[in-house]
């Protein structure tokens, strides 16, 4: 060795770990192809963040209903871009997750506060809600086509052998239970819309972050929240574990996907 040149060390990268467990298990094709058709959801993402959660439940329905706060930046926890060894590609697809899994459990709590709401609701706050929901529930309709229906059920899932969960069980589960029942009509759709696209959501990111990015949080305040699945999850420096995971099982999730 010449003196004076160090060796050239690699490090080990979870670009690899990850992004190319996937390619020797599935082929390079197949996991592009799935790769492509989630990052087509990005701008669904914003628009349900921005006109749904932001504007409809946080600005307008929980200060007329006199609800708790939760504060989206508890649940939006966008951190482990910071882990050592990620590629770009890799921070992408983590700071990806950690965005639609934050607007995942702040709707399934929001809705959850909504739906236990006991008071009563003065008739001019009823107008001005309904004023709002009316535009917004064809919105909701429209983003849970695309983003669900159309992106996760026809494209994601069937390309990489994900779990899907039928919309017709969802819905008879939400009648059987009664789900909103105890609003007027307008008020106990718009609950269950979103509480159905909130079940479809949750089951169609716990099966796309359990494969992509299934690496803990770094940091975990005591005000964050963070979805159930990430239980699951390994730590960051268990690169050698996470790839033996992803080689064979493709996923972290007790769901594995389907064989090839």
């Amino acid at each position: 060795m010449i003196a004076g040149i160090k060796p050239l060390v690699r490090r080990p990268s979870l670009v690899w770990t990850i992004m190319g467990s996937h390619m020797e298990r599935l082929g390079s094709l197949r996991v592009l192809a799935g790769a492509v058709a989630m990052y087509l959801s990005i701008p669904n993402f914003i628009l349900f963040h921005t006109l749904l959660l932001f504007l409809l439940l946080q600005c307008v329905v929980s200060p007329l209903l006199g609800l708790d706060k939760i504060r989206l930046r508890d649940r939006i926890i966008l951190d482990r871009y910071r882990v050592e060894g990620l590629a770009w590609i890799d921070k992408f697809n983590c700071c990806f997750c950690g965005f639609a899994n934050g607007q995942s459990v702040f709707l399934a709590q929001k809705i959850a506060q909504v739906n236990s709401f006991g008071g009563q609701i003065a008739w001019w706050k009823k107008l001005i809600v309904a004023a709002v929901l009316l535009p917004c529930l064809p919105l909701l309709i429209v983003v849970h086509l695309i983003g669900i229906s159309l992106i996760y059920n026809l494209l994601v899932a069937p390309i990489l052998g994900m779990h899907r969960l039928s919309g017709r069980y969802v819905w008879l589960r939400l009648r059987r239970e009664g789900y909103g029942e105890r609003f007027p009509w307008l008020g106990w759709l718009a609950i269950r819309l979103f509480k159905y696209f909130s079940i479809q959501l949750d089951n169609a990111l716990e099966q796309i972050e359990s494969a992509w990015c299934p690496i803990r949080h770094l940091e975990q305040g005591a005000a964050d929240v963070y979805p159930p699945h990430h239980k699951n999850f390994l730590e960051a420096g268990q690169t050698a574990e996470l790839r033996e995971i992803l080689l064979t099982d493709g996923t972290v999730s007790p769901r594995k996907p389907r064989k090839f």
